[in-house]
C-alpha cells in the first residue's frame, strides 16, 4: 500500500509506518508525519483488543472461552465483530458463516501459520450448529458448546475501520490503515488518494483512486498450504466444509467500510460465477481475477494504471 498525491503524480511525503503482526503486513499512513507515532499507537491498541477478542490461536481469547457454551459478557470488540459477522451471514444466506472455526482446524489452519502438510479429512466434522445458533443479548453472547467462532472475514477489516476512524476523530489527520490487504481510508469527504493494489507482493501493482471508505481484497493465492498433495486455503465454503472452489481466485471490492468490502469480497470467492450479478446488484465497485487470469470489472471501477 502506498498512497500517492494525484495532483503531482509523486509519492506523498512518507508519513508511513509498516510492521508485521497477525502474520500479515500492517501499514499506517498519515498525511502529517509528525502524528505518525500517535497514529501507529492507536492501530496497535485496536489490534490488541481485536486479538484478545477474536484470536483462535490464543487460549485466553474470548472466542476460545465461548466454546464452553456458557454465556459470556463480551468486550465491545467481540460484540461488534460477531454482530457484523452474523449480519454478513444473513445477507449472504450463510455463505459467510463465522461458526467454521473447527472446520478450519480440521483442515490444518490450527496455528497462526497453517501447517504445511496435513491429512485430508474424509468427513471434516459433525456440524450441527451454524451462524443461526449464535445468540447476542445486549453484551451477552453465547454459542453452542464446542463451537469455535472464526472471524477471519471480519477481524482485520474491523480493526482497520476502527483504527482509521479513531485516528481521524482524535488526531484530525487523513489516514490509510492497511492490515493484511484490508484497507480503511478516513478523512474529510473530499479527501482522495491513490492506492496500489497487487494480488501478491511479486505481482505488478495497479493504482486506484479512492476516498474515505474501505478497500478489501480476498484471495486464495496467499494463505494456502498442502493437504495430502492438494492445496488448501483459508476461505472455507460452509456448504462443503472445505476450501472454496470456484472461478475467482482474487476479488477486490470498494465499499463504505472495510468490513463491508471484505465481507462482500470473501462471499464472492465462495459464491463463484454468480458473484458478477450479485456484486452488480449491490452497486459496488469490484475487480475480480479468475483462475484463468481473466479480469472482470463491476460498477464504475477506476481505470487501472500500471505502476511498474
Amino acid at each position: 500500500m502506498a498512497p500517492r498525491d494525484l495532483a503531482s503524480e509523486t509519492i506523498t511525503t512518507p508519513g508511513i509506518a509498516t510492521w508485521v503482526d497477525w502474520t500479515c503486513d500492517v501499514s499506517t499512513w498519515v498525511q502529517d508525519v509528525t502524528l505518525l507515532d500517535q497514529a501507529s499507537a492507536i492501530v496497535r491498541s485496536v489490534m490488541l483488543d481485536v486479538e484478545l477478542a477474536a484470536s483462535r490461536f490464543r487460549e485466553d481469547s474470548e472466542v476460545i472461552a465461548l466454546m464452553s457454551g456458557e454465556p459470556l459478557e463480551g468486550s465491545r470488540a467481540l460484540i461488534a465483530m460477531i454482530s457484523a459477522a452474523v449480519e454478513a451471514a444473513e445477507a449472504t444466506n450463510g455463505l459467510l458463516d463465522p461458526t467454521l472455526g473447527r472446520v478450519m482446524r480440521a483442515w490444518g489452519y490450527n496455528h497462526e501459520v497453517p501447517q504445511q502438510t496435513v491429512p485430508q479429512p474424509s468427513i471434516v466434522i459433525e456440524r450441527a450448529s451454524t451462524w443461526k445458533d449464535i445468540t447476542i443479548d445486549n453484551n451477552l453472547v453465547s454459542v453452542p458448546q464446542g463451537v469455535l467462532i472464526d472471524l477471519g472475514a471480519t477481524a482485520k477489516a474491523w480493526a482497520s475501520d476502527v483504527a482509521s476512524q479513531r485516528i481521524w476523530q482524535e488526531l484530525r489527520v487523513p489516514c490509510v490503515i492497511g492490515i493484511g490487504g484490508d484497507l480503511a481510508i478516513a478523512g474529510p469527504a473530499d479527501f482522495r488518494t491513490i492506492i496500489e493494489v497487487a494480488e501478491s507482493p511479486s505481482d505488478t501493482a495497479i493504482a486506484v483512486l479512492v476516498g474515505p471508505g474501505g478497500l478489501a481484497t480476498s484471495s486464495t493465492v496467499r494463505r494456502k498450504w498442502k493437504v495430502e498433495g492438494a492445496t488448501a486455503h483459508h476461505i472455507m465454503d460452509p456448504r462443503t466444509q472445505a476450501p472454496a472452489v470456484g472461478m475467482w481466485r482474487t476479488v477486490t471490492v470498494m465499499a463504505a467500510t472495510c468490513v463491508a468490502a471484505n465481507h462482500v469480497a470473501t462471499a464472492a470467492i465462495v459464491m463463484g460465477e454468480p458473484a458478477r450479478r450479485w456484486l452488480a446488484s449491490l452497486h459496488l465497485q469490484a475487480r475480480l481475477i479468475a483462475q484463468t487470469d481473466e479480469v472482470t470489472y463491476i460498477g464504475d471501477w477506476p481505470q487501472d494504471r500500471d505502476l511498474a
